[in-house]
């Protein structure tokens, strides 16, 4: 492996050096300090390879240690800005926040709080935790890593090979069907529930909520359409932004056409547990929406080897949060349906450990026998 130094002459390296992105050269260089250069600069992207160091095909940035410490470098300089950024944002938006937090917890103390005051209050404190809390503390811990490792060569290993990155933007982009599709379903939620609380709900609940009774008595259809009527703007805004962030990432890693079918089987499996373990009426699509979040969570534990690291943690310790969060508001929050969320997440589980990938997700993902390779 080459010294901190610089790189010593190689004479298969074939002058000049070309970067290609997309099967087009977008850089030529004279000399491997010259990439490094380029590399320190943000003009390299994760998808690029290198042509003319070694014969044969090209190879991934990431194979060159000198390159590869390059942007190890630059990525802890993003952390470091990304770090003040969310600092400045956790004492200017945050601390009024808490503020209102700390008056609400006191007002409640003393005189009681209302549920709806009760759900504004924790909604305020997920948003905290979730946009401020959980980014501000990953960026700390993985600036301290890299921090840890240094100048060493051991600080190749924190910068993240073509595949993996390519999986990591895999995961949060989507071609035109995934887009499209996102857009079908979330105008699905939105129509009927926006109709709904427009004109008042009373009548579209009495034709399609899940009434444990009219199920009974041969309603089937009631186990589905509940998952398109909602409540109130705070119960379908929370609910379409977790499944514009949770769809789009099944959707990604499965397609999307499967991703519909396990939005709509996990909220048909959440009514069909709210109807054996609750006995009132229940609207909403958070049996489905927490069923995406199963599937993720089972995807992240099935796929560990195969995934890389910062996939990994996504799906394992940021999904799992986010599961966390919402069953421990259902068990505070009296008139939400604790069974319909479990419900759905048991399903998800389940279909998440059975699914295959779709044949795009799987040319990201990582053999069991892959490794890693570099040039000395």
């Amino acid at each position: 492996m080459a010294d901190d130094q610089g790189a010593r002459p190689n004479p298969e390296i074939s002058l000049p050096i070309r970067v290609i992105r997309g099967g087009k050269i977008v850089y030529q260089v004279g000399s491997l300090a010259d990439l490094v250069t380029l590399a320190a600069t943000d003009k390299l992207s994760p998808i690029d390879e290198i042509d003319g160091l070694q014969p044969g095909n090209p190879i991934d940035l990431h194979a060159v240690p000198e390159i590869a410490r390059a942007l190890a470098e630059r990525q802890e300089y993003w952390l470091r800005r990304n770090g003040r950024a969310l600092t400045i944002g956790a004492m200017f938006f945050g601390l009024p926040f808490l503020i209102f937090i700390g008056s609400s917890v006191r007002k409640w103390w003393a005189d009681g709080m209302e549920n709806g005051e009760f759900q504004v209050l924790l909604f305020i404190i997920v948003v905290l935790v979730m946009n401020l809390v959980v980014p501000l503390v990953q960026t700390v811990r993985r600036r301290q890593r890299l921090q840890q490792l240094g100048r060493s060569d051991a600080l190749v290993e924190a910068v993240p090979g073509r595949d993996d990155r390519l999986l990591a933007t895999h995961l949060g982009g989507g071609n035109h069907r995934v887009t499209w599709t996102m857009v079908g379903v979330m105008l699905a939620l939105l129509g009927p529930s926006l109709v709904g609380l427009a004109i008042g709900n009373e009548r579209l609940v009495e034709l399609f909520a899940k009434v444990n009774e009219r199920i009974f008595a041969g309603e089937i259809w009631r186990l589905v359409t509940p998952i398109f009527l909602h409540a109130n703007f705070m119960h379908l805004g929370m609910n379409v932004l977790l499944f514009q962030i949770l769809g789009l990432q099944v959707a990604n890693l499965f397609g999307p056409g499967r991703m519909v079918l396990l939005f709509l089987g996990c909220g048909v499996a959440g009514s069909v547990a709210s109807l054996v373990a609750e006995p009132r009426q229940s609207i909403g699509a958070s049996g489905g929406v927490l069923g995406l979040a199963g599937v993720l969570l089972a995807t992240g534990i099935r796929a560990w080897g195969r995934l890389p690291p910062v996939v990994r943690r996504h799906l394992t310790t940021g999904i799992g949060l986010t599961v966390v969060i919402n069953l421990a508001l259902g068990f505070f929050i009296p008139n939400i349906d604790n069974a319909c969320h479990i419900g759905g997440l048991a399903a998800g589980l389940v279909m998440g450990s059975l699914l295959s990938f779709s044949p795009t997700t799987e040319t990201f993902l990582r053999p069991a026998d892959r490794k890693q390779t570099v040039l000395s």
